[in-house]
């Protein structure tokens, strides 16, 4: 079985353990290197002898219950140093002194672990999910009444995709929720512990997980995953993120391509399945106590969508288009002003562009908000968004929404009256940022080779505008120097303060740097 479309990075040549040091630097010689190869399962090499003996807790795998599965899975990776050490730092880049990532790691596991009913494992081979257990890991008892979830709302969603999974499908979520943040590891450390990051931009977290997995195959080789088993755990690893760039606008659920035709081709909609429920339980373990009802309607809504899709055999960007379409004249509800598409139509943006870029704004903004930002706009800058965003082949975001988007608009509302910007600044805003990213990415081809799907970091500026209204405020007017998209390039390629571009492997990060006061 082949993960046709499934992008793998080039295996290195395997080196004898333990490694030296590393002296990969994002910022110079790591970003260098020859695009990668595809690789497809069959070229991916067998999962190495372990170095250190037999595993116990890991023999005979496929002969267990799933709840052993997982146990033993559990106990393997949390054992592990790059989880134990390379992990624990804060989860969350907006919250430095929060919840570590080794500790959301295993949280997550020990939701999987309920999940599968691993505390009826002795009496039955698939125990009940313990759906008590699990609404007591994410009871949010602080929360209004509309917006506290439920143990048989959890289970209302939960339940239906648990049906029909085997035994190797629970291997593979206990290893994907074990193994999916890697790319959140500190560089330091992993440079320091010999780990193979040829190929780790640090852009992407989701796609630096899949490189860091391929680099370095004694992480999952006593696991003894099946090709096809491995294939579908990497890629399940890269498109973790999918679920919170589809509800924001950061992507198009049309990167579940790969696993939709496996689905298709195995008969059982079980990849697709593992997908929805990571998406959920990596939610529910990083929010903890604050997951409420709204966030999990919204995984529902994916939940319904892809099954829609895989039952009426709908390919995932067909249905994207056509619900996009739909959610614009639903968003357009009065009489005689103009509506979204029309907005749309009149400035060339695509559907599913236009869709995009008002979940990205937070939906709460009117036509008339677009029209004047559009109209404001360069009309290149506008081309070079529209053929970045409308189409499947797309940038995938972190933090795009946050920096450019609702959270900016959110933080200049908090500041004082001197301090907010008109709605279709800030829309212009998000236009110039992604429509330079994109013919930067397209220019950086030569020396990073061509990938269609690709993501896109605004990390530094999020935090900045997230900070204060002051910073938002800085940020927005680093945007306002953009006015076409060639002098753009310029501007954020020409190095010093503010915001710039870097180019990588895996697609570009949108910096920030605050300039130093004398």
């Amino acid at each position: 079985m082949r993960l046709s479309g499934v992008s793998y990075r080039q295996v290195p040549p395997r080196r004898a353990f333990p490694r030296t040091a590393c002296t990969f630097d994002a910022e110079a010689d790591g970003l260098g290197a020859p695009a990668p190869r595809i690789l497809l399962p069959a070229d991916l090499p067998p999962p190495p002898l372990a170095t250190a003996g037999p595993d116990l807790r890991l023999q005979n795998l496929d002969a267990r219950t799933p709840a052993e599965i997982v146990r033993a899975i559990s106990d393997y990776a949390l054992g592990l140093p790059c989880i134990l050490q390379g992990l624990d730092h804060a989860y969350s880049p907006n919250h430095p002194q929060g919840m570590t990532t080794r500790v959301h790691i295993e949280k997550q596991l020990q939701m999987v672990n309920f999940y599968v009913g691993g505390e009826m494992a002795a009496v039955e081979a698939l125990g009940r999910a313990d759906y008590d257990a699990l609404h007591r890991m994410v009871d949010n008892p602080d929360a209004p009444p509309a917006l506290r979830v439920g143990r048989a709302d959890l289970e209302a969603v939960l339940e239906p995709l648990r049906a029909g999974l085997s035994p190797a499908d629970w291997k593979i979520l206990a290893t994907v929720a074990a193994f999916h943040d890697l790319g959140k590891m500190d560089p330091q450390w992993a440079r320091a512990a010999g780990m193979n990051l040829q190929g780790v931009d640090w852009i992407a977290h989701d796609y630096d997980s899949e490189t860091i997995l391929v680099n370095n195959p004694e992480l999952l080789g006593k696991l003894c995953l099946r090709p096809d088993e491995l294939a579908k755990t990497l890629a399940l690893c890269r498109l973790h993120s999918l679920p919170g760039q589809f509800f924001f606008g950061e992507g198009n659920v049309s990167a579940y391509n790969p696993l939709f035709r496996v689905a298709t081709d195995e008969k059982r909609e079980s990849v697709l399945k593992l997908a929805r429920i990571h998406g959920l339980l990596d939610v529910m373990s990083a929010l903890n106590h604050k997951f409420v009802k709204p966030i999990l309607e919204s995984h529902q809504l994916l939940r319904t969508f892809i099954s829609d899709a895989y039952e009426h055999n709908t390919p995932l960007g067909m249905k994207f288009r056509q619900t996009a379409v739909q959610e614009l004249e639903k968003a357009s509800v009065q009489p005689g002003r103009r509506s979204f598409t029309q907005v749309a139509n009149r400035f060339g943006v695509g559907p599913v562009a236009m869709y995009r870029l008002l979940r990205l704004m937070g939906g709460k903004l009117k036509p008339e908000d677009f029209e004047n930002a559009f109209e404001g706009l360069d009309p290149e800058i506008v081309y070079e968004f529209q053929e970045a965003t409308d189409r499947e082949q797309t940038w995938f975001g972190t933090y795009v929404a946050n920096a450019f988007g609702s959270g900016m608009v959110k933080a200049l509302k908090a500041g004082a009256p001197e301090q907010m910007a008109t709605p279709a600044e800030v829309i212009q805003a998000m236009v110039k940022m992604l429509g330079c990213a994109a013919r930067f990415h397209r220019e950086q081809e030569q020396v990073h080779g061509r990938r269609e799907e690709w993501a896109l970091s605004a990390l530094k500026p999020a935090l900045e505008v997230s900070a204060s209204p002051e910073g938002a405020l800085r940020v927005l007017g680093e945007t306002r120097r953009v006015k076409t998209v060639r002098q753009g390039v310029e501007l954020l390629t020409s190095g010093g303060a503010g915001l710039s571009l870097r180019g990588g492997q895996t697609g570009v990060e949108i910096g920030y740097l605050l300039a130093e006061c004398h």
